[in-house]
């Protein structure tokens, strides 16, 4: 299936109502704010932004003497509260967004923010890196254990989305409590992918890239197999994903309108090879400018890690990403009382 890349997409209204844009300067990160009210204006959602500045160090009092409007982690708190504020009444926006400042572990305090205030997306900017762009500490934590959506902007790509990729593993070769945990998560997946494709006039792919890690046993000598029955297990297996795929992109029918379904003509990609490899390889072939991926494929056990095939695609894209989890999920990080 090809998308439609002419006409106008269908209308329509986003399902995020309260957004969380995290900010750690002031004065460097205006396309990750304009993206904020980009996204917040398309879902017609209320915004807040959030700058999480790190601690003071306990002699800052003694090496920043110096610097009268510094004494303290007070009055570091309320400059930037001043400054933050200035910077608002300079945005060109019909609805003046909330503002926040913190002064802590800036991870820690998002977390904590969303709980309170029940935001249902963290939007910030990911760390440029060596061999790709989501290295940054508070990032990860954020992945980890944030409890809502985080939408990790890449700068370069800011309120210029024209291919979105949606990554789903549609392997359900596990237990029944899983699969299904598994098949919310890829239909929340696939949705919010469909979402930002119509929002931003782009292109939608879904993925999956599935590993037939016998054939390459086999190669090694590991394994043996007469040939003509290893072909046929590869043919099946490949049936089988092709056909979840179909049965997964037949979901979006219940959640869009024939309008939006006949713009949106996902087009989709099936794959053989290792996961994380495979899917940072699409993500370049298809210049992706945002991935849509769950990080977590299990509940249950609170606060439990990225498998290694997320944690692998995500320090190595270099692209924005939106990060999902499933429903039931719950962060190690505890609520505190205000």
């Amino acid at each position: 299936m090809q998308a439609k890349n002419n006409g106008e997409a269908a209308t329509m209204i986003g399902h995020f109502n309260n957004i969380l844009c995290v900010i750690t300067s002031i004065s460097e990160q205006q396309a990750l704010v304009e993206q904020a009210l980009h996204v917040a204006e398309s879902h017609q959602a209320s915004l807040t932004l959030h700058l999480a500045l790190e601690s003071l160090p306990p002699n800052a009092s003694l090496v920043m003497a110096s610097f009268a409007y510094i004494d303290s982690q007070q009055s570091l708190k309320e400059e930037a509260q001043e400054r933050l504020s200035a910077m608002v009444d300079k945005l060109n926006v019909t609805e003046r967004p909330e503002t926040l400042v913190t002064v802590g572990k800036p991870y820690y305090d998002v977390i904590q923010q969303v709980m309170h205030a029940g935001h249902d997306l963290v939007i910030s900017q990911a760390r440029s890196g060596m061999s790709g762009f989501l290295l940054g500490a508070d990032a990860m934590h954020l992945l980890r254990k944030c409890p809502c959506p985080v939408w990790l902007i890449h700068e370069e790509t800011a309120r210029n989305y024209k291919s979105v990729m949606a990554a789903v593993d549609v392997n359900y070769h596990f237990t029944r409590e899983e699969n299904q945990t598994r098949w919310q998560l890829n239909e929340a997946v696939i949705a919010s992918a469909a979402e930002v494709a119509l929002l931003e006039n782009a292109r939608l792919h879904i993925v999956h890239v599935y590993d037939a890690a016998p054939r390459h046993m086999m190669r090694d000598g590991l394994m043996r197999s007469h040939q003509q029955q290893m072909d046929n297990a590869l043919a099946e297996l490949k049936k089988e994903r092709s056909e979840e795929l179909a049965e997964l992109v037949d979901s979006l029918q219940q959640k869009f309108d024939e309008k939006s379904l006949g713009y949106l003509q996902p087009e989709v990609h099936l794959a053989d090879g290792h996961p994380a490899e495979g899917l940072c390889r699409m993500a370049e072939s298809l210049q992706a400018d945002v991935v849509v991926m769950g990080t977590v494929a299990r509940v249950g056990v609170p606060g439990l890690l990225m498998g290694n095939t997320a944690e692998d695609v995500l320090s190595n894209l270099d692209c924005a990403v939106l990060a999902l989890k499933p429903d039931g999920f719950e962060s190690i990080v505890p609520k505190e009382n205000n």
